[in-house]
């Protein structure tokens, strides 16, 4: 197979992942995916497309390269030479990467040229921006650290390690929790050949390759105060329309059955960050439980130990992780419990659920010393680097 044909072949691979991770997503959130299909068959696309005509990968980079996707990973970056690291993203985040003084990459001519192809079928644009990307690899030993694989730019990075290149390799920081998971489309990790992973159940779950892959634990150290006198709720939304009047009459229940058994209790509802998008209905949920929490995460973590309540999450296993108690309930049948909680509420157990939260209260927080949140997370992280040789 000659080069062009395989990159031909490459450009395929990489489109196909993003279709199919559409097709599957658009069974848990439709409105979100039609809305991404709609804006990607709009004509100007094709126009702002063309801009990547003249985009490069920087020419004068170094050798040796440490290329982040996005600023989820900020506090990692001066572990690196600093002229060796360099930060792929958005225009807004090119601002604030430079005025920090790293090297900044934009995305926008990688991620418009696939669009173009996974929504319009036009492959010319993305065909010679993964040409250029594979040129530029192969005179350089390359360690990409992506937050996704299932969008353009991180299919796009997790697709390039294939070229077989002994010096480049990918890895996925998971930034979220997937363990015990039956979503009907693919989580982030399984196109990337090496993954950072919370814990090792969550890392034996996303891959079958356990020497490429390793723990890093959460990005933070955390752990819960003691319990004050007011026992506090914490509802954590989940931030799906389709799914939010369900998981709004479990809450109901579920909270009205705490109110009735203790008096000493506080209610908060958290909402997910897509709700804010909302003006109305966090309004509603106002309502609904009298107080919406906006607390910093590691401030909640840090805080008095509470009962936090939700269905599979990323916070629901942080608040378990860091002493607090989790409690489960079921709003969609593609979550699966995964074993990260103390209680599980369901309509009809209510004082069953009411007597394992006593109880819960009662009992001494575990001792975090074995937990993901424990340690430095910038030595835990090198660690995991270290461990698969990505340094």
């Amino acid at each position: 197979m000659s080069a062009a044909q395989d990159d031909r072949a490459r450009l395929g691979q990489i489109v196909a992942a993003c279709r199919d991770w559409n097709a599957q997503a658009k069974v848990y959130i439709p409105d979100e995916i039609n809305t991404r299909a709609a804006h990607g068959t709009n004509p100007r696309r094709i126009a702002k497309a063309l801009s990547g005509l003249f985009a490069f990968p920087p020419k004068n980079a170094p050798k040796r390269v440490f290329l982040f996707q996005g600023m989820r990973a900020q506090h990692l970056w001066g572990l690196f030479p600093k002229d060796q690291v360099y930060v792929i993203g958005t225009g807004p985040e090119g601002r604030r990467v430079k005025a920090m003084g790293y090297h900044f990459i934009p995305d926008f001519a990688i991620e418009r040229s696939v669009k173009l192809s996974v929504y319009q079928g036009v492959d010319a644009l993305a065909y010679r921006t993964l040409r250029r990307w594979r040129s530029w690899i192969k005179d350089r030993d390359v360690t990409v650290f992506l937050y996704e694989d299932t969008q353009p730019v991180g299919a796009f990075f997790a697709h390039l390690e294939d070229y077989g290149t002994a010096t480049y390799r990918a890895a996925c920081l998971q930034h979220g929790h997937y363990c015990g998971f039956n979503p009907p489309y693919r989580p982030e990790g399984r196109l990337t050949e090496y993954n950072l992973v919370w814990d090792r159940q969550q890392g034996d779950w996303i891959s079958d390759r356990p020497d490429k892959t390793a723990v890093m634990g959460l990005s933070y150290e955390a752990k819960a105060a003691p319990a004050g006198p007011t026992r506090r709720v914490v509802l954590v939304g989940l931030g799906m329309p389709d799914l939010q009047d369900k998981a709004m009459g479990l809450f109901l229940a579920a909270s009205r059955a705490l109110e009735a058994a203790f008096d000493d209790i506080e209610i908060l509802y958290r909402p997910h960050p897509f709700e804010f998008r909302s003006p109305k209905g966090i309004e509603a949920c106002a309502q609904a439980f009298g107080q919406i929490d906006r607390t910093e995460k590691l401030d909640l973590l840090n805080g008095p130990r509470s009962l936090f309540l939700g269905e599979v999450s990323s916070l629901l296993y942080e608040a378990k992780q860091t002493g607090h108690i989790a409690a489960y309930m079921s709003v969609n049948p593609n979550q699966l419990p995964t074993g990260y909680h103390d209680v599980t509420f369901e309509p009809g157990n209510e004082a069953e659920f009411v007597r394992a939260v006593r109880d819960a209260f009662a009992a001494d927080a575990p001792d975090g010393s074995v937990r993901a949140a424990h340690g430095d997370p910038q030595q835990r992280f090198l660690e995991a680097v270290r461990s698969l040789r990505l340094d």
